[in-house]
């Protein structure tokens, strides 16, 4: 790993940390992860994440672009200038994005709520203008509206109801974020993984939402 280009790559049941009061703010770049946790709650350049599965990524504001490849049952909480997708699927996204989602032909199952603030890190502008709902595709095929097994927008109650209620880090993780100042990887037992955490949260909220086909998708895999 190089924080002049910081590079993680061949993990399974991690969780990496990059806590607030790192200095550097290099471009990240993430591979063959899974079933780990990414939590980087300052600035950085570039998010690339390329051929991951069951991971769940916490980030604070991305200067430049949010870039998916080959991600499967990956949730990202993000703020991004842009968010381009390559062929992933089944994926949620709370995100924030300054421009339109650029989606490439393979993306498949994606579902996309509202960002919130899930770290002390104020964003540096104003989120009133979220591009999320205007994802274009670059399909030749696709003349028309996406439809909801590409992607679709996740009901708020979702949100309000489900996971405002869910802890995201236990106390000794939010100190690591808050007043660690290098960075932090810890093993993951099977038991305490993040994903097994959210398939938990999953499975509450299709309770919620029995008719949500995004997540019939998601608990059929």
């Amino acid at each position: 790993m190089s924080l002049q280009n910081f590079k993680f790559d061949n993990q399974a049941y991690v969780r990496i940390i990059h806590p607030i009061k790192a200095t550097t703010n290099p471009p990240y770049m993430f591979e063959n992860l899974k079933n780990c946790e990414i939590i980087i709650p300052n600035k950085l350049q570039t998010l690339r994440l390329s051929h991951l599965k069951e991971c769940r990524i916490f980030v604070g504001e991305i200067s430049g672009a949010l870039v998916m490849d080959d991600c499967r049952d990956c949730e990202v909480f993000y703020i991004a200038q842009q968010t381009r997708l390559k062929p992933s699927s089944h994926c949620i996204l709370f995100g924030y994005s300054y421009n339109s989602p650029s989606l490439e032909p393979g993306v498949t199952n994606f579902a996309y709520g509202d960002y919130f603030q899930w770290h002390e890190a104020a964003p540096s502008k104003d989120l009133t203008e979220n591009k999320m709902s205007e994802a274009v595709t670059f399909s030749i095929d696709e003349e028309d509206s996406l439809d909801d097994d590409i992607w679709m927008k996740i009901p708020s109650e979702w949100k309000e109801n489900v996971l405002k209620h869910e802890p995201f880090f236990d106390a000794d993780v939010s100190k690591s974020i808050s007043e660690g100042t290098e960075l932090i990887v810890q093993s993951l037992s099977e038991k305490t993984s993040s994903m097994q955490i959210s398939s938990s949260s999953i499975k509450e909220k299709q309770l919620h939402f029995p008719n949500l086909s995004f997540v019939k998708l998601l608990n059929s895999k």
